[in-house]
């Protein structure tokens, strides 16, 4: 088993050598800019001397930003699993665990159900374990954990395209900045908030654009007629 994993591993290498895709460079570096903008706004136009107003507001342009970002995630990987659905094989399925996921994750950021379970889990079970300040961080951690889990399952498929590995890599540099200082700081100041937020922010950013390009990738793959 562990053999035929390598198989295919190396197989998906062979492909991504054999595709090329447009030069993503400038759109995201400009994406990334307009995001900074509008995380700096965000903190300028916030009420009296509480610049995190609006990063740790449920609700807030912070969070209506990254629940975006997620949902626009959930949709690429939607098509990408459209795009893929004549393959055979069982890693074309990572796309639609994908777009259920990013979907979750979107509703989530929304309407805090981290925060929900978090708080029933404290009322039920009692304080959460040494390390950890509440228990939704600890829901928060466990989503980057089964989201690595679930990668490292379907590599074949994320080493098939060309730039998707490094782009999620990127998004998971994101995330664990974010789940570090929620997770460390006792105290949140405004300072550490926006951080904090403005990285779950180019988390999710990264994420939607890892999906973007494994579409690309998928169309190149069929132009070459190859998988």
């Amino acid at each position: 088993m562990i053999r035929n994993f390598q198989r295919h591993c190396k197989e998906a290498l062979v492909q991504r050598g054999q595709l090329n895709i447009p030069n993503i460079k400038k759109p995201v570096v400009l994406l990334a800019i307009g995001t900074l903008i509008y995380l700096l706004i965000a903190g300028m136009i916030a009420p009296g001397n509480k610049p995190g107003l609006y990063f740790e507001t449920e609700g807030g342009l912070v969070t209506i930003l990254t629940a975006s970002f997620l949902a626009l995630a959930g949709i690429f990987s939607g098509m990408a699993f459209l795009m893929s659905r004549e393959r055979k094989g069982f890693f074309k399925y990572f796309w639609l665990l994908a777009m259920l996921g990013f979907v979750f994750l979107s509703l989530d950021e929304l309407n805090g159900f981290n925060e929900v379970y978090g708080r029933m889990l404290r009322s039920e079970v009692g304080v959460p374990p040494e390390g950890f300040r509440r228990w939704n961080d600890i829901i928060v951690v466990l989503y980057g954990v089964v989201g690595v889990f679930v990668m490292s399952g379907f590599l074949p498929e994320l080493f098939r395209y060309p730039k998707v590995m490094q782009l999620m890599g990127i998004a998971f540099l994101f995330y664990f900045i974010h789940t570090f200082i929620d997770t460390t700081i006792e105290s949140s100041t405004d300072l550490s908030t926006i951080i904090e937020e403005s990285a779950k922010v180019f988390s999710s950013e990264y994420l939607a654009i890892a999906m973007f390009v494994a579409m690309l990738g998928m169309k190149a793959a069929k132009n070459l007629k190859v998988g």
